[in-house]
């Protein structure tokens, strides 16, 4: 198998990257500067602030609203190409390069697109339409500038087209799932237990676990005292729900605990064979979990 291939690694599981934000003289910071930006951008509170803010810049500086947005959308141009162009060459200079490749839904269940990030440089370098192999591979065809890149590792979610993308373009990168991802397939995969089970449970029982069924997600260590009384009680009506929960805080403990490669390797071994020796694996068949796995041995 060519290059270096391991999906799971130590480095940090979140893989989002914040764009640089930089500042420019004139007016136009104006708009930024004492903004919440705690509150979603797409809320009505900050909505709200930066039409604030906009009025009374313009009013500041004898601008119409119109003037002012006018502007600013000049700025903002040439403020993005700069820091885009500063962007792609750190990335290009930085010895121990790590991209992030993930999608985002411009509409759900339909259109996706794909965003790239130096997660080490926490920048976003581009956005590319699609998220489908060939539309990838035009990119990687018309982007010279991405393929002269030299990731030592990338990180994205289990997608098989994001994986033979990077393979593709770069050979020698170490190929990373990152732990959100992987852990939803875990979590995911108890709950096919918890669904599979509930039919044989007594009305009450099943109702029961219907209203609480969303303890089996976190981990236990972070569930307060009463909700670990709770989580006890609902795992009380199925030993395999039990086990197949057991199994995966096991996986928790996997990520956090493993001293190195080798020991990762070997526990991660033992994990799956303990999730088909209780039945998870072969009642749920995460396929994409299994199929990406064995790429690490």
């Amino acid at each position: 198998m060519e290059g270096k291939e391991s999906i799971f690694s130590f480095l940090p599981s979140d893989c989002s990257a914040s764009p640089v934000i930089a500042g420019a003289s004139g007016i136009i910071p104006l708009l930024i500067q004492g903004s919440d930006i705690r509150k979603p951008l797409n809320s009505k509170h900050f909505r709200r602030h930066v039409w604030l803010r906009s009025k009374q810049s313009a009013e500041l500086h004898f601008l119409s609203n119109s003037t002012l947005h006018h502007k600013h959308e000049q700025w903002l141009a040439i403020e993005s190409k700069r820091l885009q162009k500063q962007g792609w060459k750190e990335a290009a200079s930085m010895s121990k390069l790590v991209l992030g490749i993930d999608d985002f839904a411009i509409r759900k269940g339909h259109t996706y697109n794909t965003g790239i990030h130096n997660l080490r440089g926490e920048t976003l370098l581009d956005i590319l339409p699609g998220r489908k192999l060939d539309e990838l591979r035009i990119y990687a065809k018309q982007s010279p500038a991405f393929l002269a890149l030299r990731p030592v590792a990338v990180v994205m979610d289990l997608a098989p087209y994001y994986h033979t993308w990077i393979r593709e373009c770069f050979p020698e990168a170490i190929r990373v799932a990152d732990r959100f991802h992987v852990q939803r397939y875990v979590v995911k995969a108890v709950q096919s237990i918890r669904k599979s089970i509930t039919p044989t449970l007594a009305p009450q029982a099943k109702a029961h676990l219907k209203a609480k069924h969303r303890l089996l997600n976190p981990r236990v260590e972070s569930l307060s005292v009463d909700k670990q009384e709770e989580l006890r009680d609902i795992l009380g009506y199925s030993a395999l729900l039990k086990q197949a929960h057991a199994w995966k805080e096991s996986f928790s403990r996997w990520y956090d605990c493993s001293p190195n490669v080798h020991t990762a390797k070997q526990w991660l071994h033992h994990w799956l064979v303990q999730g088909k020796h209780d039945n998870v694996l072969v009642s749920t068949n995460p396929r994409g979990l299994r199929h990406n796995t064995r790429r690490s041995d």
